[in-house]
């Protein structure tokens, strides 16, 4: 269907751990420099990321059981599901109704056929 649209559901913050890595890496820059650019909580919070911590969380989201993390694909529900219910533990809310991380969007498509 040429122009055809389809509604989906997705992480709101889907590059947020991307976007949130550059922040804080121009943050830690500016701090080598001697501008201590970070408040105090966040500081706090920061410093309790453990390295192991990091590789648990990329391990089970690039292992076979996310496989497939195609639109519709069971691996891209497994690993969104992950996702939220991490984000929920460390007490965060999403931009969607009544603090979900999901919405709903329009994805538009375009299909070309031999016709």
């Amino acid at each position: 269907m040429s122009g055809a649209t389809r509604n989906s559901k997705t992480l709101l913050a889907r590059g947020a751990p991307l976007l949130l890595a550059a922040a804080l890496a121009a943050g830690f820059a500016r701090a080598r420099a001697g501008e201590d650019v970070l408040p105090a909580p966040l500081k706090a919070r920061i410093e309790q990321i453990k390295v192991e911590s990091i590789k648990k969380h990329e391990e089970f989201l690039t292992s076979d059981e996310c496989a497939g993390r195609d639109t519709g694909q069971a691996g891209l529900t497994k690993a969104r599901d992950y996702l939220v219910e991490h984000h929920t533990q460390y007490g965060l809310t999403g931009a969607g109704e009544g603090g979900s991380f999901l919405y709903d969007f329009e994805v538009p498509t375009r299909t070309w056929s031999d016709d």
